[in-house]
This record gives C-alpha cells, structure tokens and sequence, in this order.
C-alpha cells in the first residue's frame, strides 16, 4: 500500500517472513509490518547517524499514535512493538530519481547486455519510458530482460 499519509506513506505486509523470528508464547507477533517514507528532517538538525536515529524514532512514534488506527481501527493506544529503525544519512543509502536536465541516456537498458555478455541489469534505475524511481519502471525493466532473455512476453508497450 502507498499514498497513505507521510512521513511513512508506504506499508508492506511482510507477515510470510515470521517463520523466521525466534519470538514466542501468547504475545508473539501475528504479522509483520514494514513502514517506509521519506524521513523529513529539522533545519539544522545534526545528520550524524545517531541524531538521524533518534528523528526516525520520534518521526515513528508520531506516525503510529496518530495515524496506525485509521488503518487497524482495533489497534490498542498502548500498542507495544518490536521495530527496526533505519534513518539512510551516507549518500549511498539515498534513492536516487531522474534529476532535472536528464541522465535517461546514461541509464542501462534492461533489454541489453550491460557490460558483459551475460549480464542484464534489471530495476526502476534503468531506462525505460518511465526511467524514474517507480514500480511502472520496475515492472518494464523486468519485463524487458524477460524478453530479452527468453522472447517473453512477446509484447510490451514502450512508447
């Protein structure tokens, strides 16, 4: 789900992935959630990962108290939980999109060899008639070096 409300628009159902936990007795959780956003940050707040924790945290805990009933409208006020705070500060954790002007035509194609012979490069990052970070440039990347590897699908409208 996304589009919801910010500061963490985007929800994920990752409940498939609780065979994995080690919690148990009656309170073990029956779900899990992941809620990402974009982290909105406080003129002259300090960016050292620390500080940027403790922003995600507080951002967190606002989110939860004035926004989790409107989605689980049983969802108690004094609701605990376990969660996994990341707050992305080193520009390598940043998501990068198309910028104003243009990179679109260093971008790789998902319908080609990239590099090497054997290697097709595959993600909302590469060119497509989108080439902007989103799940339609995803799907298109993938579909095209599906085509490219095995002729399907036959179609894909790219224009």
């Amino acid at each position: 789900m996304t589009a919801f409300t910010e500061d963490y628009d985007s929800w994920g159902d990752m409940s498939h992935v609780l065979w994995s936990e080690s919690w148990n007795g009656p309170d073990a959780p029956r779900s899990i959630g992941y809620f990402c956003g974009v982290m909105a940050i406080r003129p002259g707040a300090p960016r050292d990962p620390m500080t940027m924790k403790q922003i995600a945290a507080e951002n967190a805990d606002a989110w939860m108290l004035d926004n989790l009933a409107t989605l689980w409208p049983e969802t108690r006020a004094n609701l605990m939980c376990e969660r996994h705070l990341v707050a992305n500060v080193d520009g390598s954790d940043l998501y990068v999109q198309t910028p104003s002007g243009s990179n679109v035509e260093s971008r790789f194609s998902s319908a080609k060899p990239a590099g090497y012979s054997n290697l097709l490069v595959v993600g909302d990052w590469t060119r497509t008639r989108f080439s902007g970070g989103c799940f339609e440039s995803a799907i298109e990347s993938g579909m095209l070096a599906s085509q490219a590897l095995s002729g399907i699908p036959a179609n894909i409208k790219t224009r």
